[in-house]
């Protein structure tokens, strides 16, 4: 009994800690929502109360008209849908081969993708910009898509590869036995298996790119091949001068909610794949 009340004792500070960050968060997004339903004016006389004079609905739908949010979504969506399709294609492979074949320099090529991670994003800006620019692919929606297949690869390979490092070798002696391939293997046996790794690392590569904003933001120029994330910039920086924030709070909530309902929505997947990741690598 006292063992087990110091082992609680012991990871009560952790789910403390855990508590406090979700209330904060919690708190922090409840607190635009009630903002983004004010008046301008009731923002400044009553910054944390509920609004008094109703619910400002026409807020959201004066933002999504006069800054085309429906165009900066939908190219954020089609750029990270294409960007996590691409990466499994490319991660997927290589994860498996670097999991389950044996051959010389496997650890250096393995240590080499994952040695990518720590390369910080605001290094790369310039010389990608001079490469893409090389390659005719600035300004380019394809350009944008083969540099996030690029950083989204060292984390792929990092996640997957103790997924299909964990998978029974027997289940490869079956296959061959009964005359499968090595393709085969993979595809019809493996991947299935590996499916809550895939499904969880897809989902955090599609948040990464919905939220990057700093190469979209070197890379396009075209306003209508801009992502979600410069749309809000724009957003911000066109309240710095007409002071109409409760825009830019309704622009920050529907910015949010897509992501927050795929979490929703995957959450189950989510945590499992994150924890098979862990227990199994």
């Amino acid at each position: 009994m006292l063992k087990k009340l110091s082992k609680q004792a012991s990871v009560f500070p952790h789910y403390l800690i855990l508590m406090l960050w979700a209330v904060s968060a919690i708190f922090t997004f409840l607190w635009v929502v009630n903002t983004s339903l004010k008046s301008n004016s009731e923002i400044i006389v009553n910054l944390w109360g509920l609004p008094q004079d109703g619910f400002q609905w026409s807020n959201y739908i004066k933002t999504w008209e006069v800054f085309h949010l429906g165009g900066y979504m939908r190219n954020s969506l089609w750029i990270g849908s294409l960007s996590t399709l691409l990466t499994l294609v490319v991660g997927v492979p290589a994860s498996y081969v670097l999991a389950r074949y044996q051959f010389k320099l496997k650890q250096a090529l393995y240590f080499l993708f994952v040695g990518g991670m720590a390369v910080p994003r605001g290094l790369l800006v310039i010389p990608i910009f001079l490469f893409m620019q090389q390659l005719g692919l600035v300004n380019k929606i394809s350009g944008v898509v083969i540099i996030y297949v690029a950083l989204a690869l060292p984390f792929t390979i990092l996640f997957l590869v103790p997924f299909f490092s964990s998978l029974p070798s027997e289940l490869e002696d079956a296959a061959a036995v009964d005359g499968a391939n090595e393709f085969q293997t993979m595809f019809q046996i493996m991947l299935p298996l590996a499916a809550p790794g895939l499904v969880t690392v897809s989902i955090l590569n599609f948040i990464d790119t919905w939220n990057e904003f700093l190469l979209a933001y070197v890379l396009l120029f075209d306003k209508e091949k801009q992502t979600v994330a410069i749309g809000l910039y724009n957003l911000y920086s066109s309240m710095q001068f007409s002071q109409n924030w409760v825009g830019m709070f309704a622009g920050v909530v529907m910015i949010i909610m897509p992501l927050l309902l795929v979490y929703v929505i995957f959450s189950r997947q989510i945590v499992s794949g994150i924890t098979m990741g862990a227990v199994k690598g």
